[in-house]
């Protein structure tokens, strides 16, 4: 089974582009911190993603640099030779399906958070507030 699902934010703003035939393409590059630390220092690892079609036009239309998104595709290896006739391999995420994953930027403390209304125990088909045991 190839399957991988990511959670990260977007590196820099996607550029829309399209192939000779006209397919839109869209490479992005997700950074995604482990969930670990060596040395009391927490890595992250930067995934290249390829988005093609509607998910393509999708992710340039609604998505910009910080912004955290979830992409869940496959890997493939793309092999090439560069100049000088070296033999090189990228892994690439091929994208199926992308999605949002929250606000561009972590609220500042000082910023005012509106607070959730309060639920009763009527709203959850209960009847007396006083009775539940929470």
């Amino acid at each position: 089974m190839n399957h991988i699902s990511i959670i990260g934010r977007l590196v820099k703003d996607p550029e829309l582009q399209a192939t000779q035939s006209g397919i839109p393409v869209c490479n992005i590059t997700v950074a995604v911190d482990r969930s670990f630390t060596e040395n009391g220092k927490r890595d992250t690892d930067f995934f290249s993603v390829v988005c093609w079609k509607r998910t393509a036009e999708f992710v340039s239309n609604y998505f910009c640099k910080g912004r955290w998104i979830s992409v869940d595709g496959r890997m493939q290896s793309r092999k090439w030779k560069d100049k000088e006739g070296g033999s090189h391999t990228n892994w690439e995420i091929m994208a199926d399906e992308v999605g949002f994953c929250g606000d561009r930027k972590e609220p500042l403390a000082e910023e005012p958070q509106e607070e959730p209304p309060r639920r009763r125990a009527a709203d959850f088909g209960g009847g007396d507030d006083d009775k539940v045991p929470f």
